[in-house]
């Protein structure tokens, strides 16, 4: 796990690992969000299925996801991402673009379990986001 010391400094923190690769479990927590609407038939991830029709594409681009401290010693986990909503098929265009940023929520610094729970927490909140943005279909 990373924690951002400052604006130019990380720390790893060789013995806390995700249990998963990050790219997977933060895919996997918005699969779980998107799929729980109503108005969410499939999730699909990439490699697309080749003949399977798409009402919309979702591409996220996770800027940041890690726990920081300031100079105060105050820690918070932190989540940020890029989501760009466009069209599926032929000709595909964009609908929608947008940052998200979670609140920065407090952590004490040392229990990397309940960092691992509020990047969870925020990582749902960025798909509750998507939802909010997904245009009606027609």
């Amino acid at each position: 796990m990373v924690v951002r010391m400052g604006d130019n400094e990380i720390q790893f923190r060789d013995y806390r690992l995700w249990a998963e690769p990050l790219d997977a479990a933060i895919a996997r927590v918005l699969r779980t969000r998107l799929m729980a609407s109503p108005d969410v038939a499939q999730v699909y991830g990439e490699p697309f299925p080749p003949d399977q029709e798409r009402d919309f594409d979702v591409s996220i681009e996770v800027r940041r996801c890690e726990g920081s401290a300031n100079a105060a010693g105050r820690y918070t986990a932190s989540l940020s991402a890029a989501i760009e909503i466009s069209t599926a098929g032929a000709n595909p265009r964009v609908v929608g673009r947008k940052v998200f940023v979670a609140p920065d929520a407090a952590w004490d610094g040392r229990d990397f379990d309940r960092l691992a729970s509020l990047l969870s927490a925020d990582v749902s909140a960025l798909g509750q986001e998507v939802l909010a943005d997904l245009p009606a279909r027609n």
